[in-house]
């Protein structure tokens, strides 16, 4: 079928509104002999980007094939797929409008389909020491790759110890007590390589948060420290149908690996709260298909907050753990708002949830960074925590991601609305029922 416009958006107004996107971006060419401007094209890819991820299934179309959003490689040039389609359309003098767009787009797509799959085996050093017993690293072991689709291993398989050349790179591994193991099939390297960072800043995000919840340490009063190092060695080994390379496919020099070596200086982390993060591995291995994304992503962007340096920064993102959430159901900043000063129980933090949204408001939207506090970003968290803790246990069965969404609407409503809700959809299906053939 391919990328299509989705229903709900096929009306006239957001159709001329794509023509003319692409009818500007196309146009661009006709502006400059030596190709577009730069600033310009970056913008209206963008934008053009943003459309095709909310309004087609963009992103399932190259998901299902096992490709990344790829680069174009040419002699000339380096481009996007979404500017080399610009590209195809203003050199065969093709109408400019979204439909011929897509229908350019998915011809690209048909052409990666014929690329062979091929394996690719990740080895990712870590900075990890779990003191566990036999018995429970292997129920650890388990529940990781259940739910995230890891695996872990304490050494590295010997066959690829011998290919390593440095006894520097060898030992760097060597020296690791955990190693995460990730396989998949793919058309190219990067697919993986998104995937397995995803699923890795999933996994310690899901350690994180099992042993940091509502902890009020707060490690260094207002400087920009992170509230946790970052445990994962960004220098990985990556096995391609049998055949060694380094660090997301490609060859590093030696004098790269020894700098990357200098992590080991950074701290391990040695604590696990086993019986919290196995109860949070199980639960996400329950979970249906869509709503583990929600939660991986969740885990994934508390990771990135609670690593984050940077105190504004902390603060937002873990500002945005809650709304990601939250953006499951209602969607306007108002409701979020409303529903977070009924949801919390403390008193402190239900009074500060309205003076902390008003404080995201003015960073994202006023770039005002100096007046967010150790203490905001710990009151962040802890809402931040409290949304993902409700995530990953939910209150009773949910089937899919829009039962998430109903829930999300209506947990706060006193039991009297929910009554007269039951009530009314109750009238409403007798009503169908009759009027049905």
């Amino acid at each position: 079928m391919g990328i299509q416009l989705k229903k709900k958006y096929k009306c006239e107004k957001i159709i001329e509104e794509l023509d003319e996107l692409i009818k500007g971006a196309v146009g661009l060419y006709d502006d400059s002999p030596t190709g577009p401007n730069t600033e310009k094209m970056d913008l209206l890819e963008t934008i053009i980007l943003s459309h095709l991820l909310q309004k087609t299934d963009f992103k399932n179309a190259f998901d299902s094939i096992k490709v990344d959003q790829p680069t174009i490689k040419s002699f000339f040039r380096t481009t996007t797929i979404i500017c080399d389609t610009l590209y195809r359309i203003y050199l065969k003098e093709i109408s400019p409008t979204f439909d011929n767009f897509l229908e350019r787009l998915n011809n690209e797509i048909n052409s990666l389909k014929k690329k062979p799959l091929e394996k690719y085996s990740y080895y990712v050093p870590t900075r990890i020491k779990l003191n566990l017993d036999d018995k429970e690293l292997n129920v650890l072991k388990k529940s990781i790759k259940k739910a995230i689709g890891l695996s872990i291993c304490k050494l590295l398989p010997e066959k690829i110890l011998k290919e390593i050349k440095s006894s520097d790179y060898k030992c760097f591994f060597q020296n690791r007590r955990i190693i995460l193991k990730f396989e998949m099939k793919a058309r190219d390297s990067e697919f993986p390589t998104q995937c397995l960072n995803n699923k890795i800043d999933a996994l310690i995000g899901a350690w994180a948060f099992s042993n940091q919840p509502y902890s009020q340490e707060i490690p260094g009063s207002y400087a920009n420290i992170a509230i946790l190092s970052d445990p994962i060695e960004r220098s990985f080994i990556v096995v391609k149908n049998n055949q060694i390379s380094y660090t997301q496919g490609s060859s590093i020099s030696y004098s790269e690996i020894r700098n990357k070596m200098s992590l080991t200086g950074e701290k391990f982390w040695h604590d696990v709260n086993y019986e919290r993060l196995k109860g949070v591995l199980d639960n996400l291995s329950k979970q249906d298909k869509r709503i583990r994304e929600v939660s991986e992503d969740s885990l994934k962007l508390y990771f990135w907050a609670i690593s984050e340096k940077q105190l504004e920064l902390s603060f937002l993102k873990f500002w945005i753990v809650t709304e990601r959430i939250l953006k499951q159901g209602k969607r306007t900043d108002e409701w979020i708002r409303n529903f977070l000063e009924k949801w919390i129980k403390d008193k402190h933090l239900k009074r500060m949830a309205g003076v902390l949204h008003d404080k995201r408001n003015d960073l994202t939207h006023e770039f005002r960074a100096d007046y967010i506090s150790e203490p905001d970003r710990e009151l962040a968290k802890d809402i931040a925590e409290s949304m993902i803790l409700f995530l990953i246990n939910l209150p009773f069965k949910i089937d899919n991601l829009q039962d998430l969404r109903i829930l999300i609407d209506n947990i706060n409503l006193p039991k009297q609305d929910l009554k007269k809700q039951r009530l009314i959809i109750s009238r409403i299906i007798n009503l169908k029922t009759k009027l049905s053939p």
